[in-house]
């Protein structure tokens, strides 16, 4: 979904209210799409803003270390993207809390058929071991893969 489909979309669900709140939760002070490159990245490392002026970071900078997840339960291959044959990756941009909670999850690279929604529902499910800047948990930026492969696929079951 392109961010003006999505913006349409959250308009028709969510009232201007939820809306302001879902968009004051966090904001990016860099691209972050050149977390890959950690050159591109601010000396300290700080990369955006939770709520209440809590500080991110990315850990490619050196300055965190890097969350590491140790509950990860993972999303089911949904029936309707099983019959049309979808497979491939699911990208999220997760921003794991100084309790090792996820506490904003944003698809970057999408699926069709519901597998979005399905990685969505299982990575807010996931537990950290938060990333530790100067001896403290501190929320930490992390990309969370998700692969969909046919070859070892079995459809969810309704009510399991």
């Amino acid at each position: 979904m392109r961010r003006a489909e999505l913006k349409q979309f959250m308009s028709q669900v969510f009232s201007e209210d939820i809306q302001e709140k879902i968009a004051g939760a966090w904001r990016a002070d860099v691209d972050l799409n050149s977390l890959a490159h950690s050159t591109s990245l601010p000396a300290d490392g700080r990369v955006g803003t939770l709520a209440n002026g809590r500080a991110v970071y990315a850990w490619q900078s050196g300055v965190v270390t890097q969350p590491k997840a140790f509950y990860k339960p993972g999303p089911t291959y949904v029936a309707n993207a099983l019959l049309k044959r979808i497979s491939g990756v699911v990208q999220v941009r997760v921003i794991v809390n100084e309790k090792g909670f996820p506490e904003v999850l944003e698809v970057i690279q999408h699926l069709p058929e519901g597998l979005d929604a399905g990685v969505l529902a299982a990575v807010s499910q996931w537990r950290f071991k938060p990333g530790i800047r100067e001896g403290l948990p501190t929320p930490t930026v992390v990309i969370v893969e998700i692969n969909f492969h046919l070859e070892n696929a079995r459809p969810s079951r309704p009510g399991k």
